[in-house]
């Protein structure tokens, strides 16, 4: 049972079904399966990232077959819960099929952005085509007005959409580019994503169910050095992020406020460095070293473990801190962002002109 600080309480994340703990045994199964043959599969599809010496500093060919490790983890889930265990509490909507229908066509295109390297703006450009799809053709996407902090402000359907289109992408963007030290991406996902578990309506969602369980299994291999998430990986767990994020909204589950300290440390440093790169007349979608876990790595001297440790807890405090207390989602909005300028202008060291993305 969740309850926040108003004192509303709901089911949210539940294993009382045969449907969930089938989803997740099968999706770490099928999870380990690709993980555990990464190298073969990525020297067969041709995504292997090999180092460079200057941002690619890992020891050899590394197989960036996360994202293919999440999707066989979620589509066993799905056939586990469905067929399996047809007698589960969830039935899939025309909206929840359109939606995986989505994630597939989005990991897709990281995959082939891991295999030919494809320009930011192109992929920017069709994430914003099939978001604008989405919520033109699903008013469920359309919060009825935007809330932060305990007011409420009309605004029109064509505005909040427009609102909800951009504020969506720039979720997309800003986890997308956190995929630059292991196990980051990876493990800011699962507290995502397990956040989204907690919400009125998703408990028995096997896609989310299996996603959680094979993002653990990529998890403790990309720690080990054994593959990357890769683009396919980062992509889907940004557009799972995404498209949920927005039903919760159109649905009423969660307000806006609660929406933007979810995510607000990814979003927030991402905002910084489109601002700083502009000033700079820098391009906003090169590769570089000015993130705010380059900060944490270069510039305080932190171990990628430890990076992704602060970051992911920082994470999960704030996603906790608004579920439980939606009336504090400001206060919880300011310290996130006092932190994020902290880590920045407090690091004794200067960032490191090499190494990972």
């Amino acid at each position: 049972m969740i309850c926040d600080g108003a004192g509303r309480c709901w089911p949210g994340f539940s294993l009382s079904d045969a449907g969930s703990y089938t989803a997740i045994v099968l999706s770490v199964v099928a999870a380990l399966l690709v993980c555990l043959t990464a190298h073969r599969i990525g020297q067969a599809l041709g995504v292997m990232d090999m180092p460079d010496g200057k941002r690619k500093l890992h020891r050899g060919p590394m197989p960036l077959t996360g994202g293919l490790a999440l999707l066989a983890g979620a589509f066993a889930a799905i056939v586990g819960s469905l067929l399996l265990a047809p007698a589960a509490s969830f039935s899939p909507t025309p909206t929840w099929l359109i939606s995986v229908t989505l994630f597939i066509a989005t990991a897709v295109l990281g995959f082939l952005d891991d295999r030919h390297v494809l320009p930011a703006s192109r992929k920017l450009g069709l994430t914003a085509i099939w978001l604008s799809l989405l919520v033109g053709l699903h008013a469920g996407h359309i919060p009825p007005a935007f809330t932060l902090s305990g007011f409420e402000v009309e605004i029109s359907s064509l505005a909040m959409g427009v609102l909800s289109v951009v504020g969506a992408l720039f979720v997309i963007h800003a986890i997308s580019i956190i995929d630059g030290i292991d196990g980051l991406c990876a493990s800011s996902g699962l507290v995502w994503i397990t956040t989204l578990l907690c919400l009125p309506g998703t408990g028995s969602d096997p896609f989310l169910l299996g996603l959680v369980a094979a993002l653990a299994v990529v998890l403790i291999f990309n720690l080990a050095g054994r593959l990357f998430l890769g683009e396919s990986g980062a992509s889907l767990i940004a557009a799972v992020v995404a498209i949920y994020g927005l039903q919760a909204l159109g649905s009423g589950a969660i307000t806006h406020g609660q929406a933007i300290a979810f995510m607000f440390i990814p979003a927030f440093d991402a905002f910084l460095l489109i601002l700083l790169r502009l000033l700079r007349g820098q391009t906003i979608f090169a590769a570089g070293r000015d993130h705010l876990h380059h900060f944490l790595a270069d510039g305080w001297g932190l171990a990628t473990w430890q990076v992704s440790a602060i970051y992911t807890a920082a994470t999960a405090a704030a996603c906790a801190g608004a579920l439980h207390f939606p009336e504090l989602d400001a206060e919880i909005i300011a310290v996130s962002a006092a932190i994020c300028v902290l880590v920045r202008v407090t690091a004794p060291r200067p960032l490191s002109a090499s190494g990972a993305k």
